[in-house]
């Protein structure tokens, strides 16, 4: 779906500099509301309804004398919007953006446990052998990120101006930068930071990493949690928070694909929150979005031909992915796995569509999701040792 960064970069390319500053604190929530077939066609539109969470301020200012300039951002929204095909909006609403302050309260673990870990992450190099900018792009989208410094456009640049560069920031700065909330932000983000900093890829030395560990827990396990080892790669252990007796999965292993990697975070988050016909519903065309996402990032319509000689639109993830497949596992002796690939994509297929979802198809058609994109990542070269 359309993000606010992309909203913002377009009224700046149309001139709207005002528009694309007030933008810029904004935030879109795309709620799915109905499936829609053309008529006398075969095409299928999916119906959003769109909020434009706005702080405070600059929802006073569009409802009073900002008006037009409220009208300029809607357009640009309903415009990008369109140019994706296969949606449209319904409703299209502005809502008061919460603060971080609303959501800390909900925060198991607290402040003085978050200080102590920091301490330890900051005299242990937080990035391990990764620069910060690495660590970050892990896990975040540098570029979508706004920059604290005005001569730079993005948090890629401001980061590593300041931290190659200049050097000219502090060790700790991470942790107090509002763009990541590390101190006042959800028990997930913190634990899924946490749980990098002792990544293989990230701390090599497995000792090192199994010392933090130990620090971690001394601290976490006051607020009812602890990091433990729940897998390996390269016979190093890869880690993941557990609560009380229950694993709670806070990250799968990241594509890197930070787009992906966050579509497949809310669809974990829709799975645990859905209750009624409707949300399951919308569980399914969020996997769509996300096989979308993932076939746009690999397709490569000079290498992929169509199979069927049929080059595919820009949302015709089916198509795009088959392709994809049928080249990069050429020959007889991939053919079962081209078989498994394809599966994956038809069972996914056939339950974003189902009308009457339940929660187990929400459930199996997120699991699928989830198998296709680990397909793609592995053929793509993504989950190389």
């Amino acid at each position: 779906m359309v993000e606010i960064e992309q909203v913002v970069r377009w009224l700046k390319d149309s001139g709207e500099d005002e528009a694309a500053g007030l933008a810029k604190s904004c935030s879109l929530n795309w709620t799915w509301a109905s499936l829609m077939s053309e008529v006398h066609g075969d095409r299928d539109y999916d119906r959003w309804d769109v909020s434009i969470e706005a702080p405070a301020q600059i929802l006073k200012a569009v409802r009073g004398d900002k008006v037009s300039v409220a009208t300029t951002i809607e357009a640009a929204v309903r415009d990008l919007c369109d140019a994706t095909e296969s949606n449209i909006i319904g409703s299209l609403r502005w809502v008061p953006k919460l603060s971080p302050v609303t959501r800390a309260s909900a925060q198991e673990i607290t402040e003085v446990t978050r200080r102590a870990i920091m301490d330890i992450l900051s005299a242990r190099n937080w990035s391990g052998r990764l620069s910060e900018t690495e660590f970050l792009s892990r896990l975040y989208d540098l570029d979508a990120l706004p920059s604290q410094d005005r001569r730079y456009k993005n948090a890629a640049e401001d980061i590593w101006q300041h931290r190659v560069n200049n050097n000219d920031g502090e060790p700790d700065w991470v942790f107090y930068d509002s763009r990541f909330e590390l101190l006042s932000g959800t028990d997930r983000e913190f634990l899924r930071f946490l749980c990098e900093t002792v990544h293989p890829v990230v701390r090599p030395d497995t000792t090192q990493a199994l010392e933090m560990v130990g620090l971690f827990n001394n601290d976490l396990r006051a607020d009812g949690w602890e990091v433990i080892r729940t897998s390996e790669i390269s016979g190093r252990p890869v880690f993941n928070a557990k609560k009380s007796a229950q694993i709670i999965e806070v990250f799968d292993e990241p594509t890197g694909w930070p787009k992906v990697d966050r579509q497949l975070g809310e669809l974990q988050l829709r799975l645990r929150e859905a209750v009624n016909e409707e949300q399951f519903q919308s569980i399914g065309h969020l996997c769509r979005e996300t096989l979308i996402s993932v076939a746009q990032l690999v397709y490569d319509p000079e290498r992929h031909p169509g199979l069927d000689g049929v080059e595919p639109s820009k949302t015709d993830a089916k198509r795009m992915l088959e392709a994809f497949v049928s080249v990069e596992l050429a020959g007889s002796d991939n053919a079962g796995i081209r078989k498994a690939a394809k599966a994956a994509f038809d069972l996914s297929n056939d339950l974003q569509h189902n009308r009457t979802a339940t929660f187990r198809e929400a459930a199996l058609a997120t699991e699928v999701t989830f198998s296709t994109v680990r397909i793609i990542a592995i053929i793509s070269g993504r989950r190389e040792r």
